[in-house]
């Protein structure tokens, strides 16, 4: 016989018997089983009639469990560090999966991201019993970047040209600027200075990243 597990780690086997009088008890010496029992088992059936008579036999029974998992997740938001990359476990997909009888692993087909998967993904988590039933199901992941860009610059002294003007351009006040996914601009406002401008002057300095993230930083440039 083999028996399939239902919801419940439990299982119960009823014993069967026929005589030419009556019977008057069937006894099986095992007749409850439980996630403990998967496999075959060699089981004793003993018939007693009414007039004392008594046979027994062996069967053997084989319990299977043929549930998948109960896999429950929750999206998931993460955030870049300082290096461009975050790691995630299924821990932080799991929402209290279950199973009829125990859990072996839960795992994610991925557990790294980078700044090349800034917005939404679509991670796979797989939740496996320890009787090899498997369940799978997509986990929506956002990725984000908010670190914002680290903006080093320096003061300027600048001479006028003959035309009575100088430009500064980001060469001028960069000082090793950094960001740790990339840097997409550098602005200066106002990036031309004149006549008009003779003494100490406050140029801005801004400087964004690929993700939209921004630094501002005011510097002198003496003219």
């Amino acid at each position: 016989f083999t028996f399939t597990s239902g919801s419940s780690d439990t299982l119960l086997v009823s014993p069967f018997g026929q005589d030419n009088c009556s019977l008057d008890s069937l006894y099986l010496n095992q007749s409850s089983f439980s996630c403990q029992d998967t496999g075959t088992h060699a089981i004793l059936l003993s018939a007693e009639d009414q007039s004392s008579n008594v046979t027994t036999d062996t069967t053997f029974v084989t319990i299977l469990d043929t549930i998948s998992p109960e896999l429950a997740t929750q999206p998931l938001t993460v955030y870049l560090d300082s290096n461009g990359t975050t790691d995630i476990t299924a821990a932080d997909l799991d929402n209290g999966t279950t199973s009829n009888c125990a859990l072996d692993t839960i795992e994610v087909s991925k557990d790294q991201f980078g700044c090349v998967d800034v917005g939404s993904q679509i991670v796979q988590i797989t939740a496996k019993d320890v009787n090899g039933n498997a369940t799978s199901d997509s986990v929506p992941i956002t990725v984000v970047d908010s670190l914002a860009p680290t903006l080093l610059v320096r003061n300027l002294s600048l001479v006028l040209g003959p035309t009575g003007t100088v430009n500064i351009d980001s060469a001028d006040v960069d000082n090793g600027s950094f960001d740790n996914c990339g840097i997409a601009s550098l602005s200066i406002n106002p990036n031309q200075l004149d006549t008009s401008n003779y003494g100490n002057n406050a140029v801005v300095i801004t400087l964004t990243d690929v993700n939209g993230n921004v630094t501002q930083r005011t510097i002198t440039v003496n003219i």
